[in-house]
């Protein structure tokens, strides 16, 4: 049965237990599907955005304030004109993936617009994403975030992007790395092949130019990945950690990815049949005749880098 909705709608479906405003988006989702035809649906999950947003600024108080473009909302501590630039660059950044940077590979996906939370403070930021991270243990430190729908253990509907700070070309470049892992979400690619299109991107479209890795790291990489540590790589957990494997991991993960994008239309078929279960391997044998562990023998010289699954322990 179709309902109208009117301003206010989603207030019973917001958690206020914590400082922060939580859409229940699961039930939200029955709700929208109940009682809206699907082509509203984009129409309403943006309206519900549009109040959550609102919500949010008034628990962090009057410094913060909402604002909208084309494509997303924001909540920002900034004075009109910063957050109109950073629109700019969201709204820019989001044509050139789609359209000029990873054609036929990002893709637009699920209702409504993207939702954008910069936080001033550090502690505001952490209070905020906490609950979208294991009670415990230890995990690496951020710039930015996308929370996202894809996850399991964390299911908290609608994706969109945490980030903090005021140096505008730090929040730049990760809400371009963030909006580069949303784009390319639907996506089961392997992580060390998502958060290297991500890092090749987001220096590209925040600087102007994609940032070089450093030669002097290839003995640092050589002894941090030899001895089976290559695994932590092709597994995803080297992304995890509070360590310098976490750097090396990303350096490592642009570096291969500049080096298999170089024929873009190959490149393409690859990443669009590379599955996690894997690291890639049977995609890269299948495109590129070769495994993705003589890859990484071209970038640090010989030795033992193909992925192994049957070494990727849960713990």
């Amino acid at each position: 049965m179709e309902m109208e909705l009117h301003e206010g709608w989603i207030e019973p479906f917001l958690d206020r237990s914590d400082p922060f405003p939580r859409p229940r988006w699961a039930d939200i989702d029955g709700f929208v599907s109940a009682h809206v035809a699907e082509p509203e649906w984009s129409r309403v999950y943006t309206d519900a955005a549009r109040e959550w947003v609102v919500a949010t600024c008034g628990a962090l108080g009057a410094e913060y304030e909402s604002s909208e473009s084309e494509h997303f909302l924001f909540v920002t501590p900034f004075k009109r004109r910063e957050f109109e630039a950073r629109h700019a660059f969201a709204e820019r950044s989001r044509k050139r993936i789609l359209e000029e940077l990873l054609p036929g590979l990002a893709r637009v996906w699920g209702f409504g617009k993207h939702v954008v939370f910069v936080f001033r403070e550090v502690d505001t930021y952490t209070s905020y994403v906490a609950p979208f991270y294991p009670d415990s243990g230890a995990f690496a430190a951020s710039g930015g975030v996308f929370l996202g729908a894809h996850s399991n253990e964390h299911p908290h509907g609608y994706g969109h992007f945490a980030l903090y700070g005021d140096d505008h070309k730090h929040l730049d470049h990760a809400l371009a790395h963030e909006l580069t892992h949303q784009l390319l979400a639907p996506l089961p690619i392997p992580l060390w092949l998502n958060e290297g299109i991500a890092t090749s991107l987001d220096a590209q479209l925040a600087f102007g130019r994609p940032l070089v890795p450093r030669r002097e790291d290839f003995a640092e990489h050589r002894s941090t990945w030899s001895a089976g540590g290559i695994q932590e790589f092709w597994s995803g957990k080297a992304w995890h950690r509070p360590d310098e494997r976490n750097r090396l991991a990303y350096d490592l993960a642009q570096m291969a990815v500049r080096a298999l994008a170089k024929d873009y239309p190959t490149f393409r078929e690859f990443a669009s049949r590379a599955s996690a279960e894997d690291a890639g391997e049977r995609a890269a044998r299948d495109v590129y005749g070769r495994g993705i562990g003589e890859l990484v023998e071209q970038l640090l010289g010989p030795g033992e880098w193909s992925p192994d699954p049957s070494a990727w322990s849960d713990d």
